[in-house]
């Protein structure tokens, strides 16, 4: 590996460029088992699909088409905000280029906009612990191949100093907190192993979960804090297992000749939604039956699709009454969706219909759903928020630069 990059960085849009390249290279999965997960497969979506777009109004290359007298319909009037944001509660941290390097800042309706990053590296909003920010630092080098980079995860406790997680200089990734944020569980490379699941509480020791040479990813949480859901290759194909949180050994889940991937417990710990790669995209599905220890839990595709039709699933959470999901819905040539579906597949778009909606993330109180946004130019992102019923939204950001990756905190 490569020292990292302590000083000089190189411009934001070759540093993006370069880890957008590292995050589309992340998707795969070899023969050998080898995956390499980046920071997460919808976490630069809309900030890697164009070159950022030079500082300025949002509408100035519209304006310069007309100016050089190339013949354009008149717009259509753009829907306008029904929620006021200033009366919106909650606090969302989000990552933005505006001041030059991937920063995380934080949104709260009665306080200026904060920023809560400074430094060279580039910084994503990770899980939130207790009572402060995480976030994951890529540690890269100017020049170097994409691959050529380390996450590293970052905790810092509210007015105090920054705590990386686990063993200095090797990779962390992944982090999910226990409901009472007692501690936390990732994914590393320390020790020597490709990636193995790894358990953290603030002021601890990092401790070793699993033992597997064909790699453990993704781990998730029940909500009882008893057992950890993760995705692993161990017998081929990437397939979920779930085992104890004090490690042991794991049960296997799913048996697809494909990748299933990103488990997420419901509230109440007896399903778990997760994305699998099929013919044409990935699709959402729900694991239930998960209380049966000794039965194998059914499978249901979330929402009906045909044979072969190109669409993705991604970005899904349980509403707190276990009963939905929230998820995007991207297809080709087509704007991306938020939705909201219930187990039966009743699904209704929950975004504003004229905008690009991606990278959802619902309130704590389940009422609203923040995302990253934009008109016309996936490059340039803001911050919307939308309730979750009865569609009224409200614009947070509005920067020529990208703001996007909204997470809310406690």
């Amino acid at each position: 590996m490569k020292k990292a990059v302590e000083a000089a960085v190189p411009s934001t849009a070759s540093f993006r460029s370069k880890v957008c390249q590292t995050m589309r290279s992340s998707e795969r999965v070899t023969t050998t088992g080898r995956w390499t997960l980046g920071l997460g497969f919808a976490l630069l979506w809309g900030g890697c699909t164009q070159s950022p777009k030079a500082a300025g109004d949002k509408g100035e290359a519209s304006a310069a088409a007309s100016a050089a007298g190339k013949d354009e319909a008149k717009p259509a009037a753009v829907p306008q905000p029904s929620l006021d944001a200033t009366t919106l509660g909650g606090t969302i941290l989000f990552v933005s280029e505006r001041d030059g390097n991937l920063e995380i800042y934080r949104w709260q309706a009665t306080k200026p906009l904060e920023r809560l990053t400074d430094d060279p590296r580039a910084d994503f909003v990770a899980e939130v612990g207790p009572k402060g920010v995480g976030w994951t630092r890529v540690v890269t080098t100017d020049g170097a191949a994409p691959e050529d980079h380390r996450e590293q995860l970052m905790w810092m406790p509210a007015g105090g100093e920054p705590v990386p997680f686990g063993v200095s200089g090797r990779r962390a990734r992944g982090a999910a907190w226990t409901p009472d944020r007692s501690f936390v569980v990732y994914e590393s490379d320390a020790e020597g192993a490709f990636s193995d699941i790894w358990r953290w509480a603030p002021g601890s020791a990092a401790t070793r979960i699993t033992t597997t040479e064909h790699g453990a990813f993704e781990p998730a949480v029940s909500p009882d804090g008893q057992q950890i859901a993760y995705v692993s290759t161990q017998d081929g194909n990437p397939e979920l297992y779930v085992m104890s949180v004090e490690g042991g050994t794991p049960r296997r889940l799913t048996t697809w000749r494909r990748d299933d991937r990103t488990p997420r417990w419901s509230p109440d710990g007896t399903m778990l939604a997760f994305l699998r790669r099929e013919q044409g995209g990935e699709r959402l599905f729900v694991l239930s039956g998960l209380a049966d220890a000794d039965g194998q839990p059914l499978e249901k595709r979330l929402l009906a699709t045909a044979d072969g039709e190109r669409v993705r699933h991604a970005e899904h959470t349980w509403t707190a009454d276990g009963r939905r999901l929230v998820f995007e819905v991207q297809r080709p040539k087509q704007l991306s969706r938020v939705m909201v579906s219930d187990l039966e597949g009743n699904a209704r778009v929950v975004s504003p219909t004229h905008l690009h909606a991606t990278m959802p993330s619902l309130s704590p109180d389940g009422k609203r759903v923040a995302f990253a946004g934009t008109l016309d130019d996936p490059a340039a992102l803001d911050i919307y928020v939308v309730e979750l019923e009865g569609g009224a939204w409200a614009q947070l950001t509005r920067h020529a630069a990208s703001d996007w990756l909204p997470r809310w905190s406690d």
